[in-house]
């Protein structure tokens, strides 16, 4: 199980990303995350393992030049720790679902002026 001071780190950094303190770019991998605060780097990813592809979450924090990790928290999918993995994942999403919402943000106003671009080119037509 996890000691308290992990949950609490981990809920603090939900927090903090629901409330726009931390700005998550995306990782190297498919599913990965990073934000850089306080001269560390938090990467939080996830992935899928073995024969069964059971997905995995893990949190790693590193130092700013990510040449050294200060921590690594991995939690699978399996029987053993479901709720460990379930409570990883919620800050996975929580963090997946902040950036999304930072991205459509951006894009909006591209969009709009694509759709009203076309939309004229149409009406010439």
């Amino acid at each position: 199980m996890f000691n308290e001071q992990f949950i609490l780190l981990a809920n603090t950094v939900k927090d903090a990303t629901t409330h726009g303190l931390l700005q998550w770019q995306k990782g190297k991998g498919l599913f990965s995350y990073e934000s850089a605060f306080n001269n560390q780097v938090l990467r939080v990813d996830k992935y899928f393992y073995g024969d069964e592809k059971l997905p995995c979450v893990n949190f790693s924090i590193f130092n700013a030049g990510k040449s050294e990790l200060i921590s690594e928290t991995v939690r699978c999918k399996d029987a053993v720790v479901v709720q460990e993995f379930d409570f990883l994942e919620g800050l996975y999403h929580t963090i997946e679902l902040k950036y999304t919402q930072l991205q459509s943000e951006q894009f909006s106003p591209a969009l709009t002026a694509l759709t009203a671009s076309l939309q004229n080119k149409l009406q010439e037509q």
